[in-house]
């Protein structure tokens, strides 16, 4: 009986491991579409860019005056002076007095029913010192369009307390310890090396 269930199940088997040897192609969809590979395949869509704009920005402090955001991608040390930190910080104004005096300022290059709502500034720190700067500054409307934009050289002030820019100067004390840590970690890896 046992010789018999081999000579049975021996070509069933043979069936079996030769089947890798022929391909297989896929079908093509009902719509005449190929099918994506699966390195494409994703539930989610891809981010629209302002989605994309949307996402850079993190809340950080709120004052009567307005919402203050930091844009998480533009934060780095200059090459040229490890002391000055620079950012790119949003400032979105709720104050309808200072939206109201916006209107007036930048009435000429207002179109429409556009309004002056916010505002992204460049700022760089002089960490040792506690000092800042605003380098540029560019005027949006609601719908993010360029009003206005203005660049100037550097004027260093002491750090307000209590204000955004105390909070930005928080912020980055502890993105220079954190670059710290991260080349202490490096250097450590690449002596084990």
């Amino acid at each position: 009986m046992h010789s018999k269930a081999c000579w049975i199940l021996a070509p069933v088997f043979s069936v079996f491991l030769l089947c890798p040897l022929f391909g297989v192609d896929a079908e093509e969809s009902p719509a005449g579409d190929t099918p994506r590979p699966i390195y494409e395949m994703n539930a989610k869509e891809p981010l629209t860019p302002e989605e994309e704009y949307a996402m850079q920005w993190g809340d950080v402090f709120v004052s009567d005056l307005a919402e203050y955001s930091l844009n998480v991608k533009t934060g780095h040390l200059n090459p040229d002076d490890p002391n000055e930190l620079v950012m790119n910080v949003r400032a979105i104004y709720k104050d309808r007095n200072v939206l109201e005096r916006l209107k007036k300022q930048y009435a000429d290059k207002l179109q429409g029913e556009s309004l002056p709502i916010c505002n992204e500034m460049e700022l760089h720190f002089h960490m040792h010192e506690e000092e800042y700067a605003i380098t540029q500054v560019e005027i949006y409307d609601q719908k993010h369009q360029l009003i206005s934009e203005a660049k100037r050289e550097p004027i260093y002030k002491k750090i307000p307390s209590n204000s955004f820019v105390q909070a930005m100067y928080r912020i980055g004390e502890r993105f220079i310890e954190y670059q710290k840590s991260v080349g202490k970690k490096s250097e450590q890896q690449a002596a084990h090396r």
